[in-house]
């Protein structure tokens, strides 16, 4: 899910309170939970309490009695977002920590976990200084695909088999083995050999290299630069294309 208040959701709470309505909304749906009046029903039975401290209830009470046999993962986007709201979300990763905390008393029941994307620091997250840092978590490293990871797309390249692997690693040298965009260059690799009725790289008069170079500078880079790409697109002159 993304958070409210994100540019590309086009919402921007005005207060706490419509932050957390729509984050649990959002959780309410996506984990199925009764339709209708339900939700704000829920809501209004936690009385008059601080929003973020409904969030707690919905987060360590309500998600583990309604899915009991269910683990829970609840993935976030773009954590980074939280950063651009009128309002400190120091309670929101209070209530995680708090979550997390508690796990040794809750043995007997699921707990939610959280995993985060985006840009952000952990110690970016809480803004106020004399709060706990958010620490609790462990960072995952993304990382291209190597050639030997990327292996099995070059049985699906329409080649033969002895240039399928140079094929993709010429592919690889180009996208830093960023996993969408090397997919999305095999795909344009094979619609090229498909539209020149290509079996091997002898018919083409050229070196498999150049074949993908030129693939790669006609169909992507060019097509960049011709529709007004940002800067650093009509800046390139060699690899990566991430």
């Amino acid at each position: 899910m993304l958070l409210f208040g994100h540019e590309s959701n086009r919402q921007y709470p005005a207060t706490q309170e419509q932050w957390y309505a729509g984050i649990i909304s959002e959780l309410w749906r996506g984990f199925s939970l009764p339709k209708g009046q339900a939700m704000f029903e829920w809501w209004n039975e936690q009385g008059d309490i601080p929003a973020a401290q409904i969030f707690s209830h919905f987060i360590q009470d309500k998600l583990p009695r309604s899915l009991p046999d269910l683990e829970m993962v609840i993935f976030i986007d773009e954590i980074d977002s939280v950063l651009s709201l009128p309002f400190p979300a120091d309670d929101f990763f209070s209530v995680i920590r708090a979550s997390f905390n508690q796990r040794a008393d809750q043995l007997a029941q699921n707990v939610v976990n959280f995993a985060f994307f985006g840009v952000a620091l952990p110690s970016d997250l809480v803004s106020e200084p004399s709060r706990s840092p958010f620490n609790i978590g462990t960072a995952i490293k993304l990382e291209g695909f190597t050639l030997p990871e990327a292996t099995p797309l070059a049985s699906g390249l329409k080649i033969e088999e002895k240039s399928a692997l140079a094929v993709l690693s010429r592919i690889i040298y180009w996208t830093g083995g960023q996993p969408f965009l090397t997919q999305k260059v095999c795909q344009l690799i094979n619609n090229q050999l498909e539209k020149q009725n290509i079996e091997t790289f002898s018919d083409t008069g050229t070196s498999l290299e150049d074949f993908v170079d030129t693939s790669i500078y006609e169909h992507i880079i060019d097509s960049w630069e011709n529709k007004g790409q940002p800067r650093a697109s009509k800046n390139h002159h060699g690899p990566p294309i991430t």
